[in-house]
């Protein structure tokens, strides 16, 4: 019986311990948010020039025709 309490309690423990872990580590930086500005974003990495395959990711669809509702049918549903 012992043993199972001593098993609890460090079970317990143990899972208090990872839970305490999980929060951001302390720090003493007041800067606040520190995204780099709009105006002057540093490095800007250019993307990969356009190949052939990338024309098989754009599937040909058919356009798309919207059919008007008929006029006898404004003004919502009916109550009756």
């Amino acid at each position: 019986m012992r043993r199972v309490k001593a098993t609890n309690v460090m079970a317990i423990l143990a899972a208090a311990l990872v839970a305490a872990a999980c929060g951001d580590a302390p720090t003493n930086d007041r800067r606040g948010y520190t995204k780099a500005p709009l105006e002057d974003p540093g490095m800007t990495i250019k993307s990969e020039p356009t190949t052939q395959m990338a024309e098989f990711a754009k599937p040909q669809l058919p356009p798309v025709v919207e059919i008007p509702p008929p006029a006898d049918t404004a003004g919502g549903a009916s109550g009756g």
